[in-house]
């Protein structure tokens, strides 16, 4: 049977480096020198003057550091602005983001971030509540590809099937990474596959093996793929083998089985 592949490339609506900026600098030393020294900033930490966009799943927390250039005496707290795909992104719709503390005395902050919907997403510091700090306009920048959804659906809720992705080409002793447990005529989850092989596998909870048509439905990015599955054992029924391209892109070579 032909193997269905998928490979997603996202149009940057953002550059794919990002610099760390203040009045015109491009890099972090600059925002510490003593060009710089008489202002107090905060700004988003990162490693060094540039990074390549981060390709992250969605609905895992990814931390979120900031930094000042010179230690407060009190606690100070960061507020963060979020885009998506260069518009605006919605709070608990698109994303979740918390506040981070920076201590009395400390030059480092924390928060994390998670990302609900695929994107191109961009986090930049808002405001401290210092209101003397100088926010810099440097970026965190994010790419979030598409997750997979994967159900299944069949005519008499009698029946019980259950619904699983598991590590490995149909190694029905690796990590369960997804599973469902519903008691309707009805199963389905989105995950992020892990680089490498992942497998689908239904499980007939009664043992009935009594035939059933099951249809199971794969979509992708609002590509959508439909089989027919005859249940008459506990059995895989796909095969994912996820790869990442050059750019951090995921590609999905999805095998029906």
């Amino acid at each position: 049977m032909k193997n269905l592949k998928y490979v997603y490339k996202f149009i940057l609506v953002v550059p794919l480096l990002f610099m760390v900026g203040c009045i015109g600098t491009d890099d972090y030393s600059d925002v510490v020198s003593n060009q710089y020294s008489q202002q107090s900033t905060v700004f988003i930490e990162t490693d060094d003057a540039s990074e390549i966009t981060r390709t992250v799943p969605g609905n895992v927390a990814q931390p979120i550091e900031v930094g000042v250039n010179n230690a407060p005496s009190s606690d100070i707290t960061v507020s963060f602005s979020v885009t998506k795909d260069g518009g605006d992104a919605v709070e608990g719709v698109d994303y979740m983001i918390s506040d981070a503390t920076i201590l009395a005395s400390e030059v480092v902050g924390s928060s994390e971030v998670t990302f609900m919907s695929s994107g191109i997403y961009v986090v930049t510091v808002r405001s401290a509540s210092d209101g003397s700090r100088i926010a810099v306009d440097n970026k965190a920048i994010f790419n979030v590809p598409p997750a997979v959804t994967v159900s299944i659906s069949w005519g008499d809720a009698f029946y019980d099937y259950d619904l699983y992705l598991i590590a490995g080409n149909q190694d029905i002793n690796g990590e369960v990474l997804a599973n469902t447990f519903d008691t309707i005529a009805f199963e389905t989850f989105e995950v992020y596959p892990p680089e490498g092989f992942s497998s689908v596998f239904i499980d007939d909870w009664w043992d009935d093996n009594a035939g059933t048509d099951v249809i199971l439905i794969v979509e992708v990015d609002g590509n959508i793929e439909i089989y027919d599955v005859v249940m008459d054992q506990d059995k895989f029924v796909l095969v994912i083998e996820t790869s990442y391209d050059a750019d951090g892109n995921p590609e999905y070579d999805i095998t029906p089985l």
